[in-house]
């Protein structure tokens, strides 16, 4: 008799947890059903027309744009053409045949160095900083201008500096404008594959005052490092391939991952105390900023020319008022005599909710337009 009663309530205990479990599919793909018909979700990707993915390896830099890539950049907010020309940057496809010969008789050639805000991510080529800056310069009839933009989505401070080493090779620019994003400043110092883990960076890179070949073989050794990590994660494949399946087909996860969890994280910061490690951290990016900034400094005086320091601030630095971090590259710039933008001030006198992405963050093409015509201004008042 007992032995037909615990069957019974095992019988009553199976069907219960298998209930709730459905229970809870069923709200689950409810939930996934709203998100998808009311919530935006911006995770921009990248669609190619013509079989070539968007960036390809590069011995120095771990990866940069591929030459001759076409495609666009779409997400929930914004769908927009890109174009790499033959040497590895985004410009217009209707650029003139010898805008990038070096015979081009251009009086001024400027280049804008960075990330994400310089390539333009949100928008058509022609509402770039870039684009817009020569757009400016061409205005004003000071001479002919030709402003070529070597910004790459996901690009370091240093990976920035290394571009510009490389470009100055193939032509001298007369400018050089980089733009320095919030993330980048100071615990994202050495954030050359998204990390924000500074030791291992201080480790892969070394001092900036060494050899250059030093710096550039140490950046080779970390590729190396990172070839063995992604060996490493592929024995745990099932993980992986169930966190890819979501990213792909789940607007609830992607809703959870970008929406949800930066604003808890953001929540659980402010109330934890700033501990010495983090103190520590602090300092020594601000440190590696100083020592790339030194960087900078040695290839403007080797091939002579003038360099402006352009801080952009993220949505929350403008909403919340905090410029500090403007304030403290400012420092940086005043100790090796480069011209300085803070994007902040900009920003702050022309502010309304249409300079950015809500949901992705970067510049709307009115974003870009006030810090473009902001550099400008500063170029044409050095004449």
């Amino acid at each position: 008799m007992n032995a037909f009663w615990k069957r019974k309530r095992l019988g009553k205990l199976v069907i219960n947890i298998f209930l709730m479990l459905m229970s809870l599919c069923i709200g689950v793909i409810f939930i996934e059903v709203i998100v998808r018909k009311f919530v935006t979700i911006s995770s921009f990707r990248y669609i190619s027309e013509n079989k070539l993915h968007w960036n390809s390896d590069h011995p120095k830099r771990r990866f940069a744009l591929t030459p001759g890539y076409r495609g666009r950049l779409v997400s929930q907010e914004f769908n927009t053409s890109v174009f790499v020309n033959d040497l590895g940057f985004r410009c217009s496809e209707n650029i003139p045949s010898d805008y990038l010969s070096a015979t081009n008789n251009v009086k001024e050639l400027v280049f804008v160095i960075g990330d994400s805000y310089v390539f333009g991510v949100g928008v058509d080529y022609e509402n770039s900083i870039p684009a817009r800056l020569e757009h400016y310069l061409n205005e004003q009839n000071i001479s002919d201008v030709n402003v070529w933009n070597l910004g790459v989505p996901g690009y370091a401070v240093q990976q920035s500096i290394f571009t510009l080493q490389d470009y100055v090779s193939i032509r001298k620019p007369d400018q050089v404008v980089m733009c320095i994003f919030t993330s980048k400043l100071p615990s994202g110092a050495n954030d050359i594959t998204g990390s924000v883990d500074l030791e291992n960076w201080i480790l892969r890179t070394g001092d900036f005052d060494s050899k250059r070949t030093t710096i550039e073989e140490k950046v080779v050794e970390n590729n190396v490092s990172q070839t063995n990590k992604q060996k490493t994660r592929r024995k745990r494949p099932l993980t992986r391939k169930a966190i890819k399946w979501l990213e792909r087909n789940s607007a609830l996860y992607n809703f959870l991952m970008l929406r949800v969890g930066p604003i808890i994280r953001s929540n659980v910061h402010r109330l934890t105390p700033i501990s010495e490690d983090i103190e520590e951290k602090f300092v020594q990016g601000w440190e590696l900023i100083d020592k790339y900034l030194g960087y900078l400094n040695r290839l403007k005086n080797e091939n002579q020319f003038d360099v402006i320091l352009v801080y952009i601030p993220e949505h929350s630095d403008v909403l919340n008022r905090y410029p500090e971090l403007g304030k403290k590259l400012e420092a940086l710039a005043v100790k090796y005599r480069f011209s300085f933008l803070n994007g902040y001030d900009e920003l702050i006198e022309d502010y309304h909710t249409h300079l950015y992405y809500p949901f992705d963050g970067h510049f709307t093409a009115t974003g870009y337009d006030v810090i473009a015509r902001a550099i400008a201004s500063k170029l044409v008042n050095k004449e």
